[in-house]
């Protein structure tokens, strides 16, 4: 156990942490059965991000917790390397979005938690990727009211996605992290205003008028970035 938890670390550059080798290794949902690690806990590890062959090390483990991190994207093919894993918990990470292809590989997967996750669609895609799932845990999300529960019957579950229409208003994260540009511009203009004001005896003039004008302006293209961003992300994953 204590091998595949320090390549693990390892992987994640955190190979001399002996702070969070403990707290692994205490965690309740970390199990060793015959000498092999059938179950790890990497809860409340404060991860921000992670790619398949950081989770390559915990090949063979049938449980992996994942709660309580700051994971924001699932990318590709993420658990590939883990294809005897049959149950998955990722509730309480701020995820909000997720490579359609994420859960490839987890063909054996029986129980997928999202509970407390960020995530507004369900790619109906993610179940090609997941033949034996049984129960799927999407309660307190920001998915419609239909499908935020418990699901155990996941071919009624597809049917009311196929229905279902969803939310087209995206967290914040989407555009502010991919489309600063236009957001910066608009701060520096509503900050250069007062600089402005006060070089010119606390009076407005021409110029502080026109960094006003541009802030809007800049504003209006924000929005737009955002919008545009929105509906693509409506057409990728519908």
């Amino acid at each position: 156990m204590a091998d595949q938890i320090e390549q693990f670390l390892e992987a994640i550059g955190e190979k001399d942490n002996k702070f969070y080798i403990e707290k692994i290794q205490k965690n309740p949902g970390t199990i060793m059965e015959n000498e092999k690690l059938v179950s790890v806990d990497l809860s409340g590890l404060e991860l921000i991000t992670l790619y398949p062959e950081m989770l390559a090390p915990l090949k063979g483990v049938e449980t992996l917790i994942l709660a309580d991190n700051m994971l924001e994207y699932l990318p590709e093919g993420l658990f590939s390397e883990l294809t005897g894993l049959k149950k998955l918990n990722l509730q309480g990470n701020p995820i909000y979005t997720y490579h359609p292809k994420a859960f490839v590989g987890l063909d054996e997967l029986e129980s997928l938690d999202l509970s407390r996750t960020q995530i507004f669609y369900l790619n109906q895609k993610i179940f090609d990727d997941l033949p034996n799932l049984k129960e799927l845990d999407l309660s307190k999300t920001k998915l419609p009211a239909s499908i935020r529960k418990r699901h155990s019957d996941t071919v009624k579950l597809k049917e009311t996605i196929a229905t279902e229409r969803f939310y087209k208003k995206a967290p914040s994260r989407i555009y502010f992290w991919h489309n600063l540009t236009f957001s910066y511009l608009a701060i520096l203009t509503f900050l250069l205003i007062p600089v402005f004001a006060l070089k010119n005896g606390n009076s407005l003039d021409l110029t502080t008028g026109i960094l006003f004008m541009l802030g809007i302006l800049f504003l209006f293209l924000d929005f737009g970035v955002m919008k545009r961003e929105i509906v693509n992300a409506s057409k990728r994953f519908s």
